[in-house]
């Protein structure tokens, strides 16, 4: 059943639309003028903040929106400060969300790098893929992008497929002057963070946002390999996505 919003914040659960009515809102920190819809994918989550009216359907809720909005959005404005920006974390932590969050923020002047071969938000699984954004992104709907430049790596995780994993990153962040970089969440053991600073140092990124590991394992990426890194709690709840 649709709902009304007016001037207030919501997380909208897939499948589900926003349509602004009057006035706009911020999806995932991305803006929706007045007559925009965005759909939200089956199984995924995103915040919105509506700055005058819209209609929404989907599964609604707007306890405790508000802090989370405010949240996302702090990390996304610093993050997308630094050009080159890598996202690392356990699975279902908020990084594919958060990832969107920075794209958006940019201003329409970064692309995405789906790293998580296993899967991948923007092509098929065994794939990296640079997608360059053509409106607001959110993680799962395919409409968000113009154009996909895979790479095929062969595998479901970089373990074993070490070699093509990092050139197909090298070549692929390579392509765009700005690039987040979103990672699978095999970060828990010393070979997977180890997995992931590589990957970070393939892309010549200059931030790497851990979400939701231990301060010890990030304090890692800076002493061990020289790494930026920005620590942050986790950012998703626990039920994860479908």
């Amino acid at each position: 059943m649709p709902v009304e919003i007016a001037w207030g914040s919501a997380l909208v659960r897939g499948p589900g639309r926003i349509e602004v009515v009057e006035g706009a809102a911020e999806v995932l920190g991305g803006r929706l003028g007045e007559g925009s819809t965005l759909v939200v994918p089956a199984g995924r989550s995103v915040l919105a903040r509506v700055e005058g009216r819209a209609i929404v359907s989907g599964v609604v809720s707007a306890g405790g929106v508000e802090e989370a909005y405010n949240r996302f959005d702090s990390i996304a404005r610093e993050a997308s400060q630094r050009g080159r920006v890598v996202v690392v974390g356990p699975s279902d932590s908020g990084k594919s969300t958060l990832a969107a969050w920075i794209v958006n923020r940019g201003g329409g002047g970064y692309s995405l790098l789906s790293a998580d071969i296993g899967q991948n938000e923007v092509f098929a699984p065994g794939f990296m893929a640079l997608a360059s954004p053509k409106g607001v992104v959110v993680p799962g709907l395919d409409d968000s992008f113009s154009s996909v430049e895979p790479c095929f790596v062969g595998g479901f995780t970089p373990r074993g497929s070490e070699s093509r994993y990092l050139a197909c990153a090298s070549r692929l962040a390579s392509l765009a002057s700005q690039v987040i970089v979103d990672t699978d969440g095999w970060i828990s053991l010393w070979e997977g963070l180890e997995s992931k600073a590589a990957l970070a140092i393939a892309s010549r990124a200059r931030l790497v946002v851990a979400v939701g590991i231990a301060g010890r394992w990030a304090r890692l990426l800076e002493r061990v390999w020289g790494l930026d890194t920005l620590s942050v709690e986790r950012l998703a709840g626990e039920g994860g996505k479908s």
